[in-house]
Order: structure tokens, then C-alpha cells, then sequence
């Protein structure tokens, strides 16, 4: 029997290859959006056509929340290139879908797009449908 979440990550994975121009080997819950190509302008699509295939509405900075990621908004929560203790709760909370385990031994900045991976976003739509 086909779990929801294997149907979620099937569903991502057809949205991931047709924008990306990806092979299915290559669309695993562990690839980053970023090392299988994605820039901003296919965030987009890629958020569109989601948003299309599962009937869920993602307002804009839900899945990418800018207050982390925006100078002078990250304010308090970045310190020498690394988010601080304080920006990983407010990480925790407002991207519960992110699996930041690892990031947090090593929190620079820089690397929050490792943390953007297809496995992310199945648990995102996940989350979105389970609100529903």
C-alpha cells in the first residue's frame, strides 16, 4: 500500500524533474533543490505547480520565510555569518519542515540552501495537507 507521504514525494518529484529538467535518479528526499539546479525564478514554478497539484495555497514566504535569510530583518538572529541560538528556534518554529539537526553543529549562513532538499519540501506539503 502507497503511504501519503510516497504519493507526496512522487508528485514532487514529476513537479521537480519537468521544472529542473532532472532524471528520477537524481530527485532523492536528500538532493537539495539547489545541487539539481534550482535558482529563485524556478522556486517559483516550482511553488506554483505544487501549490496546483496538491490544492494547497503557500503564501509567499511560508516556505522560504525571509527573516532568517534578509539583512537588516535577520537582525539578532545572525552573528559573524552564523545564525545563533536565537535564529535557530525561530528556525525551528517557523520552518518545522526543515530537518536543521546537522546545520545546527555548523550554523553559517551561507549553508541554509543544504537545508532546502526535495525530502523539505514533501514534508512541507505534507504539513500544508494535514492543515487542510
Amino acid at each position: 500500500m502507497v503511504t501519503m507521504r510516497e504519493k507526496i514525494f512522487e508528485g514532487v518529484r514529476e513537479i521537480i524533474m519537468e521544472v529542473l529538467n532532472a532524471d528520477a535518479s537524481e530527485v532523492t528526499e536528500e538532493a537539495t533543490l539547489s545541487s539539481l539546479g534550482a535558482e529563485s525564478i524556478f522556486y517559483l514554478d516550482i511553488i506554483f505547480r505544487v501549490e496546483k497539484k496538491f490544492g494547497i495555497k503557500i503564501p509567499r514566504g511560508e516556505f522560504f520565510p525571509k527573516i532568517i535569510f534578509t539583512y537588516p530583518l535577520n537582525i539578532g538572529f545572525v552573528e559573524e555569518g552564523k545564525v545563533n541560538n536565537q535564529g535557530i528556534r525561530l528556525m525551528k518554529k517557523e520552518m518545522p519542515f526543515l530537518d536543521i539537526s546537522k546545520f545546527k553543529k555548523d550554523p553559517v549562513l551561507s549553508k541554509i540552501n543544504d537545508l532546502y532538499t526535495v525530502g523539505a519540501l514533501v514534508n512541507f506539503v505534507e504539513m500544508k495537507l494535514k492543515l487542510k
